[in-house]
């Protein structure tokens, strides 16, 4: 019986053994260093987080360790004063480095990781020509306009310097292809655009290399890899991509977006970040209809099925947000509004004749809406004979007399409601936000924008007068 616990035991160990030897051990020396803590933080996307917590074990010397591997991917050695150093965590997860607190990346010394000696390799020898760099750029600044050929002489150098760090990596890369830090530098790298074809004109080139780069943008970047995730390039590549690279207009996002969620198939932690990331970068935006961009991502990308990581609550909120929204994207017929004038006659919003109106959301003492109001009345006696107007709607709906006071002594004598019979939810049906707001409709009641200031009104009518 003893001789089979024994044996049963032993058996325990060396699985125990086992996976322990497939966990992660990175010790971290920091010389001269009073903190007590250090964090290890990795990167997900867009965000940072904090893997591990560990003390000061004496010497500056710090241990991250347990028994599950660690994703592959960029980490962070964090100081309590929320200085860091970078390093790569590969399949070989046991490994030391060591440096001192005034010059954590010149003094860096690696064991046990060949990635992490190439990755330090580079930056303290990217380090050595940044700082020549950073001379040159101080000698500039002293020049006078006179000295023009000393400061070109002086970019010149800099162009050099920065060449001989391009062409470290590139080097690296052809020497180094299977390394990870060879697929972080390449997937951080632009694609090389070749020349037009002869027969284009000069225009029709831009447009084609353009056209070109923007296919070919992701060439180097795997979004399946899950390890690109825990890097800091996904998400500078997405971002740059979404919101520099493309066109800002709905259409081109949208097309772009689902572009990106079907390249990002083979993983599902990337399809999450590009999920999360692109409905928040569009619902966030302070570009006018990437609201259309918001609701298409809710529409085809969050569901029960889809994405069972978000809960019921936040699912509900994003389909409320969604249905809002939907009904105020640009092109879209304004929802209808059955308010009051002084009089207390119903004056439909869509009953209004005009090739262009103005919905004018305000209330009388709004600081901002006081300001606005005038503006907005000069451009409607300037316009009023082309045809245009303004449904004004003053928000506060307990306050009737301070209304029409205000209506009297300001002149206001374009057409004036409020929803004296309570009967509109204007403010969730039109997702007010804040006082003045502005949305132009044309002859069909189309939006044509919204949330401007009065002084944009003339640009949106001119831009669709030249349609």
């Amino acid at each position: 019986m003893n001789k089979i616990a024994l044996i049963f035991t032993g058996a325990l160990l060396i699985i125990s053994s086992s996976l322990f030897s497939q966990g992660y051990k990175i010790e971290v020396q920091v010389k001269d260093t009073q903190d007590t803590i250090m964090y290890l933080v990795n990167y997900n996307g867009d965000k940072q987080y904090i893997k591990d917590t560990v003390a000061n074990q004496g010497n500056g010397t710090f241990i991250f360790e347990g028994e599950e591997k660690l994703p592959q991917g960029i980490y962070l050695a964090a100081r309590q004063d929320k200085n860091y150093f970078e390093f790569m965590v590969t399949e070989d997860q046991k490994f030391k480095m060591s440096t001192t607190y005034d010059n954590m990346v010149e003094d860096m010394k690696v064991k046990g990781s060949k990635e992490n000696k190439y990755f330090y390799d580079f930056l303290q020898y990217a380090n050595s020509k940044n700082k020549k760099i950073a001379e040159i750029d101080k000698e500039i600044k002293t020049l006078l306009p006179e000295d023009s050929l000393k400061k070109q002489n002086l970019q010149r150098k800099k162009d050099s310097l920065s060449q001989l760090i391009n062409d470290y990596k590139e080097n690296f890369i052809s020497e180094h292809p299977e390394s990870f830090m060879a697929q972080v530098y390449n997937a951080s790298r632009d694609p090389e655009v070749p020349e037009a074809p002869e027969k284009l004109s000069g225009k029709e080139k831009q447009e084609w290399q353009y056209n070109y780069f923007t296919e070919h943008y992701f060439d180097n970047l795997d979004l399946s890899d899950e390890s690109m995730l825990h890097t800091p390039v996904l998400h500078q590549r997405v971002s740059n991509y979404i919101n520099k690279v493309i066109i800002q207009d709905p259409d081109t996002i949208i097309k772009a977006a689902d572009r990106l969620m079907k390249m990002a198939e083979g993983s599902k932690e990337i399809k999450k970040y590009l999920t999360w990331y692109i409905t928040y970068n569009a619902e966030q935006s302070n570009i006018m209809g990437m609201d259309e961009v918001f609701v298409h991502m809710v529409d085809q990308y969050f569901g029960k099925e889809k994405t069972p990581w978000v809960s019921k609550k936040v699912l509900s909120n994003l389909r409320d947000r969604a249905d809002i929204l939907r009904n105020l994207l640009i092109g879209k017929q304004a929802p209808n509004m059955l308010l009051q004038d002084t009089a207390g006659k119903n004056i439909p919003l869509h009953s209004i004749d005009a090739k262009y109106l103005a919905i004018y959301f305000w209330e009388p003492g709004c600081g901002h809406c006081e300001r606005e109001t005038p503006k907005l009345r000069k451009i409607y006696h300037e316009m009023k004979d082309e045809g245009f107007k303004v449904y004004s709607v003053c928000i506060d709906r307990n306050n009737p007399e301070k209304w029409k006071n205000y209506i009297r002594e300001n002149d206001l004598d374009w057409i004036n409601v409020y929803d004296g019979n309570k009967w509109t939810n204007f403010r969730k049906l039109y997702d007010l936000m804040a006082t003045p707001t502005i949305y132009l409709l044309d002859k069909d009641k189309k939006i044509l924008a919204k949330r401007i200031n009065s002084t944009q009104l003339k640009k949106f009518i001119k831009k669709d007068k030249e349609k």
